[in-house]
């Protein structure tokens, strides 16, 4: 298992104030002990070649890797248009992807749009799924589906934020080359254990945000390690299946560097136990 970063105390900076760029942020990241960053859609101007190859060139001087790439497509939106536009968008994603070098693309299933039922937008995200799984397959990156809350740039939470709704839709696309992108906390926010799970698709997964909360229901982010999820249990099944992708530690509380230079502490110690 390898150590990357979901840079989420630096999004303001890098995504909306332009403050910092991803290079500087990737320093950062590798004087913390991290070997990759995850790289977000809105972390860049534009996509095309000449931008993704400066931010590529800027991290990898630093010493980091593209641990994956994070989208947001919609594909629940009731709207056929806009559903469409959303595969295209994310087909588009997932050749900046490819482009990185990234293996994995996060893949989420859309908003819980108001008057959707959850049976249509299920329908709606397996169609899109399986068009935009099938276009990644030609490119060598893995559309990786997230036990998501909700994205930034969205104004409601995912609509398979509810897990079983999340189970559910990965059992539809079972026999795809679909797989996980397992986050450890976000099924707390749903105040569900995420042991379980995790259990359900350890056969799915290929990468693996690594955050903590600080009490069930609650978006606040604890210190990896200092909150509610049983990371032991979570370790002892990513052994079992012998596990070896990205472990990228997803901190965004309250203590900024420090808080986030005790979570990859916390998340070194547990990759280095067994």
């Amino acid at each position: 298992m390898r150590m990357s970063v979901v840079p989420l105390i630096f999004f303001d900076d890098i995504a909306i104030r332009r403050t910092r760029t991803l290079g500087e942020v990737a320093g950062i990241v590798r004087e913390l002990g991290a070997e990759g960053i995850e790289a977000y859609y809105k972390y860049f101007d534009d996509l095309k070649p000449e931008t993704l190859d400066a931010q590529r060139r800027a991290a990898n001087d630093q010493g980091i890797e593209f641990s994956s790439f994070c989208s947001g497509p919609d594909f629940s939106h009731p709207d056929p248009e806009a559903r469409k536009r959303e595969v295209e968008g994310f087909k588009r994603h997932i050749d900046a992807a490819a482009y990185l070098g990234c293996p994995v693309i996060r893949m989420t299933a859309g908003q819980g749009h108001p008057g959707v039922s959850i049976d249509d937008a299920v329908e709606w995200v397996v169609e899109g799924f399986t068009e935009c799984v099938e276009y990644a397959e030609g490119t060598g990156v893995i559309c990786a589906y997230e036990d998501h809350y909700k994205d930034y740039y969205w104004d409601y939470p995912d609509v398979s934020f509810d897990p079983d709704v999340f189970l559910r839709i990965v059992d539809r696309m079972r026999g795809t080359s679909m797989r996980v992108n397992f986050d450890s906390s976000n099924p707390v926010m749903a105040e569900r254990d995420p042991v379980p799970i995790l259990q359900a698709v350890k056969d799915l997964v290929v990468n693996v945000h690594l955050s903590d909360r600080i009490t069930a229901g609650r978006y606040e982010h604890a210190d990896v390690g200092d909150g509610v999820v049983d990371f032991n249990a979570i370790f002892a099944i990513l052994r079992e299946i012998g596990y070896d992708g990205w472990i990228a530690v997803e901190y965004n509380g309250l203590n900024g560097i420090p808080g986030l230079r005790k979570s990859l502490a916390f998340a070194s110690g547990l990759i280095h136990a067994g």
